[in-house]
């Protein structure tokens, strides 16, 4: 995993980045709620510069989901 998506996660969710792992979840991870993932999105957005739809967000459930949405934008 990328390391700027881990220190990404990391700082988003105030957890230690080797805490971020693939399957950190909204159901594993208690602060994962609405603001915190659109917080999330908003920092990949602009940390990777690109945009994401609304089915991706809604599809990034976990940090693996989360990264297979970015590497489809990287390709």
């Amino acid at each position: 995993m990328d390391d700027e998506i881990k220190e990404l996660v990391a700082e988003i969710f105030n957890i230690e980045e080797e805490d971020v792992i693939p399957a950190l979840s909204q159901d594993t991870l208690d602060n994962w709620d609405s603001l915190n993932h659109l917080k999330l999105v908003t920092a990949v957005e602009q940390e990777f510069n690109i945009s994401l739809t609304m089915d991706e967000i809604d599809d990034i459930t976990n940090v693996e989901k989360l990264v297979a949405v970015i590497n489809t934008h990287k390709s």
